[in-house]
């Protein structure tokens, strides 16, 4: 470890050592150039450096790198002498960048050693037109997406999503009061008529304590119905990861309550063929003073079975988990994942990760 920051500490002092000496010999008029604002629609903005070249010998700058691909960098290649002057060029391109912005240039030169400029500014957003706010076109409908991610929710209360709708047709488009999907999701419409060239509301209400597992990863697919003749029915895709609620607990409350451990949750298996099967095993452990119940345990993918022999389990005591890990058809580095939930108020969901290379047969 003291090898590690002595390293540390030298690197540093070189790259000290090197700014100071290229300071000492490229005296820069600034260093550091705010644009204020920029308005995305006007395109790439630039501004020059102007350096000069307070050393006794000639200086040429061999490379200039941008802190990102969003700026792009030009300088003097000519060597320059002393006394002489040159310059510097970054160009920032603002598209797609909204807000706030603050970039370094690494001037690397013969002679000089290394040393920085910067830029800064605020990008001002364009203002979208109707098809880039509302890319998808379902029949006479805009929207801007049709997949829905709530998030990470609790049990605690609803949530709520609201789906902006844009009528592109010349005729008024009616929803029907009707739509499939489970009976944890309500849909409601801010109007059933929407008029020609308006916008109007359909909001989604997921309750997961309408469910018998309301716990893990949700995917519902959702239906609903206008009077158009072609495409009147529109599908959208809702999704959620729920965990459960625990109220705020005293101190007395938290030293009842049962405690999940897991040692090493990270199991890198090695290096594995193709199709091999691969079995790992965790240990849990109730190190809290409550009974632990382990409400569900939940694969990230269908090739990774996880096995518990006791989902209750006592203080002090322990569970063992398998997990069994098809890798046919992978390719490469695999992270696979498996969540636990439980009645531990503290840390109600756990990660563990089972970490494989695997390696194409022949």
């Amino acid at each position: 470890m003291m090898r590690y920051l002595t390293l540390c500490i030298g690197m540093m002092s070189v790259l000290g050592v090197n700014q100071a000496v290229a300071q000492d010999k490229l005296k820069f008029i600034e260093t550091t150039y705010d644009f204020g604002q920029v308005k995305e629609e006007d395109g790439p903005v630039m501004h020059e450096f102007e350096f000069e070249n307070v050393g006794e010998d000639s200086i040429t700058i061999t490379y200039v790198k941008a802190s990102c691909g969003c700026t792009t960098p030009d300088w003097t290649r000519e060597p320059v002498a002393p006394g002489d002057r040159g310059f510097v060029r970054a160009q920032y391109n603002p598209r797609n960048r909204p807000g706030s912005f603050s970039k370094s240039l690494r001037i690397n030169s013969s002679g000089a050693g290394s040393t920085y400029v910067y830029i800064k500014g605020t990008v001002i957003p364009r203002k979208k037109t109707l098809e880039e706010e509302l890319p998808i076109k379902m029949g006479a409908l805009r929207v801007q997406n049709t997949n829905i991610n709530l998030g990470r929710i609790t049990t605690e209360k609803e949530s709520v999503a609201y789906i902006e709708m844009y009528n592109d047709s010349e005729d008024t488009v009616r929803f029907l009061d009707q739509y499939d999907g489970p009976a944890a999701v309500v849909v409601t419409f801010d109007t059933l008529a929407l008029a020609p060239k308006e916008k109007a509301n359909v909001m989604l209400t997921y309750d997961p304590n309408k469910e018998k597992d309301a716990l893990g990863s949700k995917n519902y697919g959702i239906a609903i119905y206008t009077d158009e003749e072609d495409e009147g029915q529109k599908n959208f895709n809702v999704r959620a990861s729920v965990r459960e609620y625990f109220a705020p607990m005293t101190d007395g409350e938290k030293a009842k309550a049962p405690k999940l451990s897991i040692d090493d949750k990270l199991n890198n298996a090695g290096r594995v063929n193709e199709g091999q099967t691969v079995e790992v095993e965790y240990t849990l452990v109730n190190t809290g003073a409550g009974m632990l119940d382990v409400r569900k345990v939940e694969s990230s993918c269908a090739c990774l079975v996880a096995e518990l022999d006791d989902y209750t389990i006592k203080s002090g005591k322990s569970a063992s988990m398998k997990l069994t890990l098809d890798t046919s058809g992978m390719r490469g580095g695999q992270n696979k994942t498996v969540y636990i939930y439980s009645n531990d108020p503290q840390e109600s969901t756990q990660v563990v990760t089972i970490r494989v290379t695997v390696i194409k047969k022949g």
